[in-house]
Formats: structure tokens, C-alpha cells, sequence
């Protein structure tokens, strides 16, 4: 400044510095666990602008006071700034994940029982509870009538929830095998064997058999067998025992091949049959008899069926030969006298006798 000579001398002033500090970053918000799915509001103070991180778990991470909704625990990190500096802080956000480990599906046969596991959680709730011994335990105890499918609620000490089910599959229980548990085979024919209740099936022994492995193979052993099938599941196994006999029948027809016009003619079978049966039926006498008769008009086949007990039979069959009816023929009518005679003539190509007539 001047003084009144105009000349320059001392002078002073006085500037006010303002020393900023630097940012004291602080969290803002109560930081108690969460669950997989909420959301966890955050928030900070102490800086002029903010960033957090990682981003994606936030919806805004430039914000004072974002919102979290990570799906996992996850240590994020907070960098306020002010014109004096940076300062950065970290904190852990806990996600309650549940996970719930359980088989998919369990199979029993009738009767049993079977331990149904969960983990990943405090406290477990079953629903249904039906069949199970406990149901609010991680492991009950099912023993099923029907097919059930369960769910589980899994809950942790942070109160998170979460679900998971299991289907109980009550199976069919051990096949029960049905059917003839006799049978004979007739003059080596084979039979067909039937047996039913089961998905599969295997014969013992196989020798005779046209399949052992369906429900009804033939069979035509060479001497009598008692043949096993069995068949399997998932809950057990079944058998049945089958005879099979081999029975033999052979009849044998006897009769004479050549006979006349409406002449009996003697027939005879034998041969171990119970049962026998004349064809053509209306020429025999009795045609379910061992011996009979018989009485054609023309030469004819004849057959006899002879069954036993089980059916088994066997056929014989002959040809009978018939002489035909010949024609004979006599002369003319004559007129004689009392006490006279008279020459009476006849022709046929056979021998002809004469007998006296009582008219």
C-alpha cells in the first residue's frame, strides 16, 4: 500500500486454508443372512461417490445404498471417494443355500420297508405323512400300501426353506404261477403246456421242449418227465412242477374184407382203448362196443377210434368189399292140370338151389 508520500511500504493479509480430510467410508446396514431369492438392502456413508463389487449382485452398485440379490454368500467390496482420496472396505453377505440332497425315486415289494434320506437342512417336514413312522425327521421309515410320491420341506437355522420330493413305487409282488400240472402226450404227438402269472419264464429241463423260455412251449419227451418252470422279478421267484406222461395206444381192427348184400358181418377191436367209436355209426349194431356188427349195402370204409382215460386214441380204418345182389330170373308162367307137371326154369350166373316152398 501507499503511504501519503506516495511512496510503497509493508503490508499484510490474511487467506483461510481449508484442509479437507480424507474419506472415513462406513457401512450402513445390518448385515444378517439372507436367503437364496431375498434381497438385502445396503447401504454406506462417509464418501461423496460410491462403488461396489462386484456389480452384477447389485442393481445399482454406484449408489449409497443399493440393493444385494446375489445367489450365493459372496464378499463384496465398497470404494468411497471424496476429493481427497479413496478408502475401500469389504464385508461378507451370507446367502442361506439349501441343498437338499434325496434319491429320485425308491422301489419295494410288498411288505417292505425302506429309509427315506434328506440333508442339507435343521428341520425337515414330510408330506404326506401316510406310511411313514415319522415325518418330521430327515430319514423316516416308509412302508408303503400304494405308490406315493412325498415332498420334503428342508429348512435351515437361518429360517431359509426349500423342497424336493420322491416317488415310492410299490412294485408287484413274487409271480404266482398258474396252470394243468398234468398232461400226456398220445403215440409220441407232442403237447402244448400252458403256464400263466408270470413276466418270464425258464424251463428245466429242456430236452423235449420246442422253447424253454416262453409260457407255452410243446413238449414230447421220450419217456415220462416232470418238467420245472420258474419265473423271476424284482421281488422274488416262482415255480411250478408239470408232468408230462407218454402214453401209447395202438388198437387193432379185425373183420372180414369181403361180405354179402346186407349180411352181418362180424367186427372186433382190441387194444387197450376204454372207449371205442364205429364209423360210418349208423351201419353198426352197437357202435361204441368192442365187437359188433355191421351191415352195408355196398362196399364201404369202415374206421373204429379207440380212446383211453386221458384221451389219447388211435384210428384203424378197412375197406369191405360187398358182393352185389344178383338178379335171377325165371321163365313164364304156366297153367298145368291137376296132378300134371310142369318144367320150371331159372337163370343167374350162380349156383341156384331150390327148396321147397310150404305154399
Amino acid at each position: 500500500a501507499e503511504d501519503s508520500d506516495g511512496c510503497l511500504g509493508p503490508d499484510s493479509t490474511i487467506i483461510e486454508v481449508e484442509v479437507l480430510p480424507s474419506p472415513e467410508v462406513e457401512f450402513d446396514f445390518v448385515n444378517n443372512p439372507i436367503c437364496l431369492g431375498d434381497q438385502l438392502p445396503v447401504g454406506a456413508t462417509g464418501a461423496d461417490s460410491y462403488e461396489w463389487t462386484p456389480a452384477n449382485v447389485f442393481n445399482n452398485n454406484t449408489l449409497a445404498n443399493p440393493i444385494f440379490d446375489g445367489e450365493e454368500t459372496t464378499t463384496v467390496s465398497l470404494t468411497g471417494s471424496s476429493i481427497c482420496g479413496t478408502q475401500t472396505l469389504e464385508i461378507t453377505i451370507e446367502v442361506g443355500l439349501i441343498e437338499i440332497q434325496l434319491e429320485e425315486e425308491v422301489l419295494l415289494c410288498p411288505g417292505e420297508s425302506a429309509q427315506l434320506t434328506a440333508s442339507g437342512g435343521a428341520e425337515y417336514s414330510w408330506f404326506p405323512a401316510t406310511f411313514l413312522d415319522d415325518p418330521s425327521i430327515s430319514n423316516p421309515t416308509v412302508t408303503p400300501e400304494t405308490d406315493v410320491i412325498y415332498e420334503v420341506t428342508v429348512s435351515t437355522e437361518q429360517g431359509c426353506e426349500g423342497t424336493a420330493s420322491v416317488e415310492v413305487i410299490l412294485l408287484d409282488g413274487p409271480p404266482v404261477l398258474s396252470g394243468d400240472t398234468d398232461y400226456a402226450t398220445c403215440n409220441s404227438t407232442a403237447v402244448e403246456l400252458d403256464v400263466s402269472g408270470g413276466v418270464n419264464y425258464s424251463w428245466l429241463p429242456v430236452e423235449g421242449l420246442s422253447n424253454p423260455s416262453i409260457s407255452n412251449p410243446t413238449a414230447n419227451p421220450s419217456s415220462e418227465t416232470v418238467y420245472t418252470v420258474t419265473s423271476t422279478n424284482q421281488c422274488g421267484a416262482a415255480s411250478l412242477d408239470i408232468l408230462v406222461r407218454t402214453e401209447f395206444i395202438d388198437i387193432s381192427l379185425t373183420t372180414d374184407s369181403i361180405g354179402c348184400f346186407l349180411t352181418p358181418i362180424g367186427v372186433s377191436v382190441t387194444g387197450g382203448a376204454t372207449t371205442y367209436r364205429w364209423q360210418p355209426e349208423n351201419l353198426f349194431a352197437d357202435p361204441h362196443a368192442e365187437n359188433t356188427s355191421v351191415e352195408i349195402l355196398e362196399t364201404t370204409e369202415i374206421s373204429v377210434i379207440g380212446f383211453n382215460e386221458d384221451g389219447c386214441f388211435d384210428i384203424e380204418t378197412r375197406l369191405i368189399r360187398i358182393y352185389p345182389r344178383q338178379p335171377i330170373y325165371l321163365g313164364l308162367d304156366e297153367v298145368i292140370p291137376f296132378g300134371g307137371e310142369a318144367t320150371i326154369e331159372a337163370f343167374s350166373n350162380y349156383l341156384i338151389t331150390w327148396v321147397d316152398s310150404p305154399y
